[in-house]
């Protein structure tokens, strides 16, 4: 075999290893590429549960941002005690605070943090409200009636807020904090006309911000404290241990009955819809432990006569506008027809007790339950008719 022969062979031999190697290099290549895709896919999970890392994160930051707020108020509370500066400036720093959280919750909402708005919302709460009531109670800085109006502005900022950003989380907040510090301010000072002013006007804006928020149940923390406090001050007045004004007793009471009855019987007429059980509820308990014990106690002052026959428009007024809007094409007409028009009749007869004694009472008693069976049978109100029939029986 000559030398050409041999040097053919071995380049035979070079370019099989060469189409060898070839082979395993793309055997090689093909698996790397498989390796990389499956740990893409492997990897994809942990980058999906990264965000539940970064709330934890994002919570524990939150706490912390709030606590460094909270000592940063504390701070300012120390200071005023030690007089470094005056308790006026003390106090008003820290209201400022609390303003500058309200108004930060405010634009953490409109960005759609939720969690963030929440935590400056309950930061600005926690420093004002305990600062108002040492304001009225420590400092005495302020009388019981404008610490009330303080808490009041704040909570209503706060439903405000709530509001205009659609949270019901804040929205609670504002109410149940709200309320909270009303209480705490009343056991205090023993106020309860500016407890039960404030609660009233808390479960107004209670009731229209849950009507817009689809938060049905919003007003019933209001309600029941307002209900409470009423229910401590007309016994009080009318055995003459209260130390307010009779009259302004009287006022109270008549406003609770107005709040909660006329602006339940408004809502279903303007919304044309049903009266609800616990309206029907509320609005029973407002005239038993507001209306009821007010005109009690007007009947034993001076200017009985204008309540009475304030008390007697009012009667006349709900009934006639309970028997027109109330009709056979009203939502659940027959269980407000029925309600409103017992409730204003009650009413009525409470204003001519105000008015009359002994049997001019008893024989003035028949105009309204006549006058309510004319108008039923003319409007052919059967379920009026029944109740015109019971009240001239009874």
């Amino acid at each position: 075999m000559d030398e050409t022969t041999v040097l053919e062979a071995r380049l035979a031999d070079m370019a099989t290893a060469l189409a060898h190697l070839e082979e395993r290099v793309a055997t090689l290549e093909q698996g790397q590429r498989r390796s990389v895709a499956s740990a893409l896919e492997v990897e994809t999970p942990d980058v999906a549960r990264v965000p539940e890392g970064a709330k934890r994160l994002l919570d524990v930051t939150l706490i912390g941002r709030s606590l460094i707020v909270l000592g940063g108020g504390y701070l300012l509370r120390a200071i005023t005690d030690l007089h470094v500066v005056p308790d006026v400036a003390g106090v008003a720093a820290g209201l400022a605070l609390a303003v500058v959280l309200i108004a930060l919750a405010d634009r953490a909402a409109a960005r759609g943090a939720s969690a963030s708005s929440l935590f400056h919302a309950t930061t600005a709460l926690t420093i004002a409200y305990p600062l108002v009531i040492e304001m009225v109670g420590r400092f005495h800085l302020i009388g019981a009636e404008a610490g009330a109006t303080l808490i009041l502005g704040l909570g209503t900022a706060l439903i405000v807020v709530a509001r205009r950003r659609q949270s019901a989380g804040l929205a609670w907040l504002a109410v149940l904090a709200t309320l909270a510090a009303v209480v705490v301010l009343v056991i205090q000072t023993f106020s309860l006309v500016a407890g039960i002013v404030a609660s009233v006007l808390v479960a107004a804006e209670s009731a229209a911000i849950g009507r817009a928020l689809g938060q049905r149940f919003l007003v019933w923390p209001a309600a029941i404290v307002a209900d409470l406090l009423v229910l401590l001050l007309m016994p009080r007045a009318l055995w003459g241990r209260s130390p307010i004004e009779p009259w302004t007793a009287v006022a109270t009471g008549v406003g609770l009955f107005v709040l909660f009855d006329v602006g339940a019987m408004a809502r279903a007429l303007r919304a044309r819809a049903a009266t609800t059980g616990p309206e029907i509820v509320q609005s029973s308990i407002a005239y038993l432990v507001g209306f009821l014990p007010a005109a009690a106690l007007a009947a034993r002052l001076d200017g009985a006569g204008v309540f009475g026959a304030l008390a007697l428009t009012l009667g006349a007024t709900g009934t006639v506008v309970a028997l027109r809007g109330f009709g056979p094409s009203a939502p659940g007409w027959r269980i407000g027809l029925g309600f409103w028009t017992s409730l204003w009749l009650a009413v009525f007869l409470a204003a001519l007790a105000v008015l009359l004694r002994g049997p001019a009472l008893g024989l003035a008693a028949l105009a309204p339950a006549g006058a309510l069976l004319a108008v039923a049978r003319r409007q052919k109100r059967g379920l009026a008719e029944v109740q015109a029939l019971a009240a001239l029986v009874v």
